[in-house]
């Protein structure tokens, strides 16, 4: 299988959605947003049913049920159809109360939060058999800078997608993409989500979305599963600040990741030639690895570097510098001597730390 670190991607001219997908996927949003305005009078009569008499701790016990399938109990007096919509009511309900990371999303501009409405609602019309979907990253970390950090989402399921069912979700999030934020994303299979390699049913990012856009017959992640290389470090994260946004709570359906396991993952881009690929990025990546060796916490690019420059204080400007130039979308304004030093003393921490 083809890992989507290791994939080549073609950089060639893509053109535009053809009109008629761009409005596909509106219409599916459009739904799903008459949905969400039907939301109150759903709620009521959950209420009416469920809350008054058992209090909101019934509908967890409820959604536990659902989450282990134990349906029978129900399908004594409730169509399957009733039971479906219930479940989701659940859900969604758990979510508004905030969970993990729920205050988050009230930082968050309007048009973000809009936009991760239009995500959720794609998912949900468009992944089979779903199970949850989790907002990870720099939102839950209380670090997303509007226009710059992407919105991270780890998406959970019980069924294998197909290379049509990749392709309809693809054009539905490249009418999404950009619209203000970048979108990233994977569905994984719970059953997949146990083991190591973990392995993806789909995948979204700023490097894909051109061939998703183009119909581009020869991209392998539309042929997947395929392994995620970097997902031990999202189920972790997850686990730890995840933003609930349908399903149950993460730990419920993740497993716990070891720290052998998130260090390997975590350090997969580490070679021996510099830096990895970008100097502003490459400076919180570094500090955010090492904060991870010295403290077992998963910390925002943000609080990385202040934690970095605490510890290193002659490295301690260009630090600040990195997360201005990264909060400004800007060039770095620091020498080559500086930055290779940096790198040079920050990956001999990490690897010290690697051989213990």
């Amino acid at each position: 299988m083809t890992s989507i670190k290791n994939i080549c991607v073609r950089r060639s001219t893509i053109g535009t959605m053809s009109t008629a997908d761009t409005s596909s996927a509106s219409s599916s949003a459009a739904n799903i947003t008459t949905h969400t305005r039907d939301r109150a009078m759903l709620l009521s009569f959950v209420q009416f049913m469920i809350v008054t008499p058992f209090s909101f701790n019934a509908i967890i016990t409820l959604s536990s049920m659902f989450v282990n399938d134990n349906l029978s109990y129900f399908n004594i007096f409730l169509p399957n159809h009733a039971i479906v919509w219930l479940r989701q009511t659940c859900y969604n309900e758990i979510a508004a109360q905030g969970g993990k990371g729920g205050d988050a999303m009230q930082t968050l501009p309007r048009d973000t939060r809009e936009q991760i409405e239009k995500i959720r609602a794609a998912l949900i019309a468009l992944v089979p058999a779903l199970r949850g979907i989790y907002i990870h990253g720099s939102i839950c970390l209380h670090d997303f800078v509007p226009g710059r950090s992407d919105v991270d989402i780890l998406i959970l399921s019980d069924a294998p997608m197909s290379r049509e069912e990749r392709l309809a979700l693809a054009d539905a999030l490249n009418a999404l993409h950009g619209r203000p934020n970048f979108i990233e994303l994977s569905v994984v299979r719970v059953e997949d989500a146990q083991t190591v390699p973990v392995l993806c049913q789909f995948h979204f990012s700023e490097m894909w979305a051109p061939r998703y856009a183009a119909h581009d017959a020869s991209n392998p992640l539309l042929d997947g599963p395929f392994p995620g290389d970097d997902m031990p470090c999202h189920i972790r994260l997850t686990r730890q600040s995840g933003l609930t946004l349908f399903g149950p709570p993460p730990e419920t359906l993740l497993p716990a990741i070891d720290d052998q396991t998130f260090w390997r993952a975590l350090t997969y881009d580490l070679d021996d030639n510099g830096a990895l690929c970008n100097p502003v990025y490459d400076a919180l990546t570094l500090a955010r690895i090492l904060s991870f060796a010295r403290t077992r916490r998963i910390l925002a690019k943000r609080q990385a570097a202040d934690w970095a420059a605490r510890e290193f204080p002659a490295f301690a400007p260009l630090l600040r510098e990195a997360v201005e130039a990264y909060r400004a979308g800007r060039a770095p304004e620091w020498g080559d001597g500086p930055f290779a030093r940096y790198v040079e003393f920050m990956k001999g921490a990490i690897r010290r730390g690697l051989e213990q």
